[in-house]
C-alpha cells in the first residue's frame, strides 16, 4: 500500500463536482490512499457522483458543512486528527457511510438530512473523541460505537 500526503490545505467554496470525488486510488498494481497533512474543507459543495474518503487520514479540520451528496457517499476508515470535525446541514440523497471511522475530536452534524429512501446514515462501528452533536432529520444508525451518546 502506498500513501500520498497532501500537505497544503484543501479549501472548496460553493463548488460543483460533477465527476466522482475520491482520496484513492491506484499506482500500476498498489492501491494508494490519502494523508491530508492539513486543513480538508469542502464547504457548501454539490457533490454529484460518489464521493470517497474512505481509509484517508487527516491531521487538520475536516468540514463539509452545507455540502450536499447526490449520490453514494463513504468516510469508511478515515480517521481525523482534529479538535473540530463539521458535517452539519450537509444533504445525503443516497447512502452515507463512516463505517469504523475515527474522530479524535468533536464532531457536529446539526441539522444533517438524509433522503428516507436512501438507506440513511450509516455509522457502524463509529469512534469519536470527544462532544458529537447530533440533528439527523432521518434514519442514523450506531452500530458497536465506542462512546456513550445521550440524544436527548
Amino acid at each position: 500500500m502506498l500513501q500520498c500526503e497532501i500537505n497544503v490545505n484543501l479549501f472548496f467554496s460553493n463548488c460543483i463536482f460533477i465527476g466522482k470525488v475520491s482520496s484513492e486510488g491506484t499506482y500500476k498494481t498498489l492501491p494508494v490512499h490519502s494523508c491530508f497533512k492539513n486543513n480538508l474543507v469542502f464547504f457548501a459543495c454539490d457533490f454529484r457522483d460518489e464521493v470517497d474518503f474512505s481509509n484517508s487520514v487527516v491531521f487538520g479540520m475536516v468540514n463539509f458543512n452545507k455540502s450536499i451528496f447526490s449520490e453514494k457517499t463513504s468516510f469508511n476508515n478515515m480517521v481525523a486528527w482534529s479538535k473540530d470535525s463539521y458535517f452539519s446541514e450537509i444533504k445525503a440523497e443516497k447512502e452515507f457511510s463512516m463505517v469504523y471511522a475515527s474522530f479524535l475530536g468533536n464532531l457536529y452534524f446539526m441539522d444533517a438530512r438524509s433522503a428516507v429512501d436512501s438507506g440513511g446514515a450509516s455509522l457502524c462501528s463509529f469512534d469519536f473523541d470527544d462532544v458529537i452533536d447530533l440533528d439527523f432529520v432521518h434514519h442514523l444508525i450506531f452500530f458497536d460505537s465506542f462512546n456513550s451518546i445521550d440524544l436527548t
